[in-house]
């Protein structure tokens, strides 16, 4: 039994070992994941970094493109307002106030727009409604202003002709949404130069007119120069501009939207993986105690086992003295043994040769007796034999 508990006990030493080893992995397992959880969360905390500067930029950039849209918004309303207050009063009492201006929605092909502004003139300012019968009759009657009214969409019919020009009409210039008061460009041509408006002029017929790029403008007995700044200058370009601008913002504020997606998701990737490591953190803390507690055991028990070794040892080395201990008193003993027979032996002797003594020494003490008595028997007789000598002696004096 005693042997057998060394046993047992190694075999618990050596399971105690392989857990320990189990929850090392266990351990080195959960800091890889920890350190990979760190590292994604440490990429997450980046891209969300990365993700606020992008939306720090995107709303500047629409706030930029608001504060470009607004400057140039308000120079086109000063530029299409007519700035009289009786034609402001009209446009109220209309209710036109939220009316488009022709130069409002020009869409013209690029390089082109001085032309048709020189061409339309205050036509720029015009407000588009449905229906001009509606309006004609109060519009007769406005005393002060310079007011003008047009109708969307195209008037039905074929521009000019002329096809000595060999040139494009200004109405072909526009583009297809563009053409609400277009008949104002009616008869007018487009030319590259002033040398070729020149050299064509010739060709033209009652009513129409060849324009340039510049705003160099020439009819049949007629031309013109506009290079002077008025507020109409410059309107087309404007409204194309912010047009673009709005595209430019819409797509700037789906960026913003975008980003502020994006931004959401990163922190709550940063959220999720924070979650994840401190879950990780608390099982590793909970294992490492786990992990430190069968090492103690582990240490306390293999102290236990060699300690029970060494007593068992001592026991065994003990029991070895013992036995030799036991091996010597045996032959001691064996020796006494021996010696107790011969001692018997002799004392067997010892004994018949006492009973012959003590036979001897009875007889002896018989013939002492005897002798005994035979010497009082002779001593009695020589004290009378001396008696009766002295009284032989005593009657012979």
């Amino acid at each position: 039994l005693a042997a057998e508990q060394p046993k047992q006990g190694g075999q618990l030493v050596e399971q105690m070992a392989l857990e320990i080893d189990g929850l090392e992995n266990q351990s080195r397992s959960l800091g890889d994941r920890i350190d990979e959880c760190r590292q994604h969360l440490g990429d997450a905390k980046e891209s969300t970094q990365v993700q606020e500067h992008a939306l720090e930029r995107a709303r500047g950039q629409v706030q930029q493109l608001r504060g470009q849209a607004a400057n140039l918004q308000a120079i086109q309303d000063a530029a299409l307002s007519s700035n009289v207050p009786e034609a402001e009063n009209w446009i109220r009492d209309n209710e036109l106030n939220n009316a488009q201006r022709l130069g409002e929605n020009l869409s013209v092909v690029p390089g082109w727009e001085r032309a048709v502004e020189s061409v339309l003139g205050r036509f720029m300012q015009a407000l588009q409604v449905d229906d001009l019968s509606g309006f004609a009759g109060t519009l007769s009657q406005l005393a002060e202003g310079d007011l003008a009214l047009v109708e969307r969409g195209a008037v039905d019919g074929e521009d000019a002709r002329n096809e000595s020009l060999e040139r494009p009409t200004v109405r072909s210039l526009l583009r297809a949404h563009s053409l609400a008061g277009s008949s104002l460009l009616f008869g007018v041509f487009a030319a590259e130069s002033a040398e070729v408006a020149l050299n064509k002029r010739q060709l033209l017929a009652s009513g129409q007119s060849i324009i340039t790029r510049e705003g160099f403008w020439v009819g049949p007995d007629w031309m013109r120069a506009l290079h002077d700044e008025d507020q109409t200058q410059g309107i087309i370009e404007r409204g194309q501009a912010l047009e673009s601008l709005a595209l430019q913002i819409e797509e700037a504020d789906a960026a913003v939207i975008e980003a502020q997606d994006q931004l959401q998701a990163s922190r709550t990737q940063v959220e999720t993986l924070e979650a994840q490591r401190e879950e990780l953190q608390r099982q590793a803390n909970e294992l490492n105690q786990n992990l430190s507690s069968r090492r103690t055991d582990h240490g306390v028990t293999r102290v236990k086992l060699q300690e029970a070794a060494a007593r068992q040892e001592q026991i065994s080395k003990e029991s070895a003295e013992v036995a030799e201990q036991i091996s010597q008193e045996k032959a001691r003993l064996q020796q006494a043994q021996t010696a107790l027979a011969e001692a018997e032996s002799i004392r067997v002797e010892q004994n018949d040769v006492r009973s012959g003594l003590t036979k001897e020494r009875e007889a002896l003490g018989d013939r002492l007796q005897q002798s005994r008595d035979a010497a009082r028997s002779s001593r009695d007789q020589f004290h009378a034999v001396n008696v009766r000598l002295e009284s032989l002696q005593s009657q012979l004096k």
